[in-house]
C-alpha cells in the first residue's frame, strides 16, 4: 500500500504468498510442540509436562489463523513484517517459554518476553489507529494514537497474568513462579504436588521477605518489563514522529473491498495499480 491508498494487486499477492508461508513454518513448529508433549507424556510417561507442552502448543496452532481470520471477517492486513514479528513472538514466549519451559532454565528469558511484549503490543495498535486517523481531520494523531497504544498493552499485560494464573490452575504449571526455584523446594514446578524438603524448612523460608514475597515479584516484574517496553516505544514512535519518518505506515491497513478480487487474481507483469 503506498501513502496515497493506493493498493497494487501484484505486490499484495507478493504479500500474501510471504504471510503464507511464515504462518505454515510457523504452524509446523507449534504442531511440533504439540507433538513432542505428547511423546512425552507417552514414552517418558511425564504427564504434567506432556500436558504443558500440549496446551501451549494447541494455544500457539489457534494462534496461527489469526491473521487470516482478521483479513477474511474484517479485511485486516498485516505486512510481512508484522506478520513474522508476531509468530516469532508467540513462537519465543508460548512455544519455547511456557512449553519448554525456557522460562524456568533461563534466567532472562522472562524478562526477554515480557519486555519485547510491551513494544509488540504498543506497536502494533499504534501502527493501526495511526492508518486509520490519517483519514480523518483529527488532531495529534500521534499522542492519540499512543494513548490508545499504550491502554492496550497495558490490558494484554494484564490479561496475560490472568492466562498465567489459569493455566497454571489447569494444568498443575509455575508460571506464576509460587514455588520457589530453590533446590530445597522445588518440585519440579507441579503445583498439584507439595513442595519438597522439611516442613520446618519450608515454613522458615516463607516467614522471610523473600519467600512471602516470591509471586509478588515475579507478577510485578513481569508488569513493569511491559512498562519499560511501553515506555521504550513511545518514546521512539514520538521520535519517529518529531523527524516524519514514515516507518509504522502500511505496517496494518485495511483492504478495500475488492480485496477478494485482488488477492485472488494475480496480475501479469506491468499490470497497472487498481485505485481505492
Amino acid at each position: 500500500m503506498n501513502r496515497n491508498n493506493s493498493f497494487d494487486a501484484s505486490a499484495l499477492a507478493a504479500e500474501t504468498k510471504r504471510n503464507r508461508i511464515i504462518t505454515i513454518f510457523f504452524l509446523i513448529a507449534s504442531l511440533f510442540t504439540v507433538l513432542y508433549g505428547v511423546v512425552s507424556a507417552i514414552l517418558h510417561r511425564d504427564f504434567r509436562v506432556g500436558s504443558t507442552m500440549i496446551g501451549y502448543g494447541s494455544v500457539a496452532v489457534v494462534l496461527a489463523f489469526l491473521p487470516f481470520l482478521l483479513e477474511k471477517t474484517i479485511g485486516l492486513r498485516i505486512n510481512t513484517f508484522v506478520c513474522a514479528t508476531v509468530f516469532v513472538f508467540i513462537f519465543v514466549s508460548l512455544n519455547l517459554g511456557s512449553g519448554f519451559q525456557l522460562y524456568v532454565s533461563v534466567s532472562w528469558w522472562d524478562i526477554l518476553a515480557h519486555t519485547a511484549s510491551g513494544v509488540i503490543f504498543t506497536l502494533f495498535p499504534f501502527a493501526f489507529v495511526s492508518s486509520y486517523l490519517e483519514k480523518t481531520n483529527v488532531e495529534h494523531k500521534t499522542a492519540s494514537s499512543l494513548v490508545v497504544a499504550v491502554c492496550v498493552s497495558f490490558a494484554i499485560a494484564f490479561l496475560w497474568e490472568i492466562f498465567e494464573f489459569a493455566s497454571d490452575s489447569l494444568i498443575g504449571g509455575n508460571a506464576q513462579k509460587f514455588i520457589p526455584m530453590d533446590e530445597r523446594f522445588y518440585n519440579g514446578g507441579n503445583s498439584f504436588a507439595p513442595l519438597l524438603g522439611e516442613d520446618q524448612m519450608i515454613a522458615e523460608f516463607f516467614r522471610s521477605p523473600a519467600g512471602y514475597r516470591y509471586a509478588l515479584m515475579d507478577t510485578m516484574e513481569d508488569m513493569l518489563c511491559c512498562l519499560f517496553g511501553t515506555i521504550a516505544f513511545v518514546a521512539f514512535a514520538a521520535i519517529a514522529s518529531a523527524k516524519k519518518c514514515s516507518f509504522f505506515r502500511g505496517m496494518i491497513y485495511v483492504l478495500p473491498r475488492e480485496r477478494k478480487i485482488l488477492d485472488e487474481t494475480l496480475p501479469s507483469d506491468g499490470e497497472e495499480k487498481v485505485e481505492v
